[in-house]
C-alpha cells in the first residue's frame, strides 16, 4: 500500500471499549493479538534474493510455497501446532470454539463443545490453555484448560475483564483481566490472584529469559518484571513501542511487532533501545519463532514472513492471504489463519517452509 492511499481507520479495542486512530485499512480489531469474541481480530517470495521486504515488494526470490488449506470456517483466530495435530480457535461464526486436526491430514475437528469467543491458545506441559469470552457477556469470560492426552476441558478462572494476553511459568498461568490487570492461576486449578497492574491492555504475554513481558497496544508500551512475581505489583521497565502487538522469543532476547502500516519488528538486545528486524511490514497481527527463525502474519499486507533469527533479508512464505491473523511453525510448515468469515476466505492454511 503506498503513502498515498493510507487512510485513516479506528482500531477499536473491545477489552478497553475505547478507540485509537492509525492508518490503514479499515476493519474492527479485537487484539488477542487482539481479541476474542468482537469484530476483526489482528492478533503476529524470499530464499537468498535482495529484494523489497515491505507490502508491496517481492522481498527476494525463491521463497514462496504453494500454500493450502487445511480447514474452511468462520473467523479461525489463533493457531499452535504440536508434534501431532494443529490447533485454532474461532471465537464467532456458526460453530465457535477450539478445533483440531491431525498433521497427516484429514478434516478439521471441534476439541472443545462449542465456545463462543475462543480467542488465545497456549500449549505448555501436555496441555492446551486457552482465553474465551465475548464482549458484553462477562459471565462467559474465562481461561481454561484442555488435556491433550484425555480430550477434556475445564476452566480455571473467571476474570473480572475479558482475558486476551496468555503466558505460562511451570505450574503458573498468567493471563489479562480488563484493561490494566494481570492475574496468576495455577495450572492445577485454584483461586487465580491479581498480580500486576499494566499502563493498558496487555493484548500479549510471554515468559521468556526470566520475565514476564507484555504489550500495551493501544498505548504504545511494552514492559517487562522478573520472575517469580511474589506479589501484587507494577512492571519494574517499559519502553516506547507505537502499536506494540505480538511477542516471541528471538533467541537470547524477544521481538515485537507494530500493528500498523509500514510499521517494524523490533528485538531488545537492549531493553531501552529496541533495534529493526524488518522494517516496512504492514499491520502486524502475530508472530511466533521455530528452528532458528521468527515468523510473523501481515494482516493487512496479506503476507506470512520469516527471516533467520541470525540475521538476514526477510522472506515472504505466503503473499495475497486474506487477513492472515494467528502463525505457528514446525520443521515443515508455517500455519496460519485466514481471519474472515468463510464466504470472504475464513481458513487455516499452511505453506511449505523453504
Amino acid at each position: 500500500m503506498s503513502p498515498s492511499r493510507l487512510a485513516t481507520f479506528t482500531l477499536c479495542l473491545a477489552l478497553g471499549g475505547g478507540c485509537a486512530q492509525i492508518l490503514g485499512t479499515d476493519f474492527d480489531v479485537v487484539p488477542l493479538e487482539g481479541g476474542g469474541g468482537g469484530g476483526v481480530v489482528p492478533m503476529g517470495g524470499g530464499g537468498q534474493g535482495g529484494g523489497s521486504t515491505s507490502t508491496g515488494g517481492a522481498g527476494g526470490s525463491g521463497g514462496l510455497g504453494s500454500p493450502e488449506t487445511i480447514w474452511e470456517g468462520d473467523w479461525p483466530y489463533d493457531v499452535v501446532v504440536d508434534d501431532g495435530f494443529v490447533y485454532w480457535s474461532s471465537p464467532r461464526g456458526e460453530a465457535p470454539g477450539i478445533y483440531r486436526v491431525d498433521k497427516s491430514g484429514g478434516s478439521g475437528e471441534p476439541f472443545t463443545p462449542e465456545l463462543p469467543g475462543a480467542n488465545r491458545l497456549l500449549l505448555h506441559e501436555g496441555a492446551l490453555y486457552f482465553t474465551a469470552g465475548m464482549e458484553g457477556t462477562s459471565a462467559t469470560w474465562r481461561v481454561g484448560k484442555c488435556s491433550l492426552s484425555s480430550l477434556q476441558c475445564e476452566d480455571l478462572a473467571y476474570p473480572q475483564g475479558k482475558p486476551i494476553g496468555l503466558a505460562a511459568d511451570g505450574d503458573d498461568i498468567y493471563f489479562t483481566s480488563g484493561p490494566t490487570s494481570v492475574e496468576r492461576v495455577s495450572r492445577n486449578g485454584g483461586k487465580a490472584q491479581p498480580i500486576l497492574t499494566v499502563p493498558s491492555v496487555a493484548s500479549f504475554l510471554l515468559v521468556a529469559h526470566g520475565y514476564l513481558w507484555g504489550t500495551g497496544l493501544d498505548n504504545g508500551k511494552v514492559w517487562r518484571i522478573p520472575l517469580p512475581i511474589a506479589a501484587a505489583t507494577i512492571p519494574s521497565e517499559q519502553v516506547d513501542v507505537q502499536l506494540a502487538n505480538g511477542l516471541s522469543e528471538y533467541g537470547s532476547t524477544v521481538a515485537v511487532g507494530q500493528l500498523m502500516p509500514n510499521g517494524s519488528i523490533y528485538h531488545f538486545g537492549s531493553f531501552d533501545t529496541p533495534l529493526s528486524v524488518a522494517e516496512g511490514q504492514s499491520t502486524v497481527a502475530d508472530m511466533t519463532s521455530h528452528g532458528g527463525y521468527l515468523y510473523w502474519a501481515n494482516f493487512s499486507g496479506g503476507e506470512v514472513m520469516r527471516v533467520a533469527l541470525a540475521g538476514g533479508t526477510p522472506v515472504v512464505l505466503a503473499s495475497a492471504e486474506v487477513s492472515p491473523n494467528g502463525v505457528a511453525a514446525d520443521d515443515s510448515f508455517v500455519y496460519f489463519t485466514s481471519h474472515a468469515e468463510k464466504v470472504a476466505g475464513g481458513a487455516v492454511r499452511r505453506a511449505p517452509l523453504p
